[in-house]
């Protein structure tokens, strides 16, 4: 037989360039899917560890708002058990 005429070779490299497109989409949603639930399980770990200042909400948008608390709170033990030494001296 004869070979395959230009219009074939043409089809079967779609063919081929389709498959791998395809794989590489199929890896990539993979991925995704892997780093969604990874995200998620960091957000619950991190809530349940804020939930113990009695911090309920935690979103990515009031993050600075929530480490700024966090400060705060430190500051003020601080300055408790500083003044708390000071007084026992």
């Amino acid at each position: 037989m004869e070979s395959l005429s230009e219009s074939e070779k043409n089809t079967a490299l779609i063919l081929s360039e389709k498959k791998s497109a395809e794989k590489v989409l199929l890896s990539i949603t993979e991925e995704i899917n892997t780093i969604e639930t990874d995200a998620e399980n960091i957000l619950g770990e991190l809530s349940l560890k804020l939930s113990k200042f009695s911090i309920s909400e935690f979103t990515l948008e009031n993050t600075e708002n929530i480490i700024n608390q966090l400060k705060n709170r430190l500051d003020k033990w601080q300055t408790y058990n500083k003044e708390k030494i000071d007084s026992e001296k």
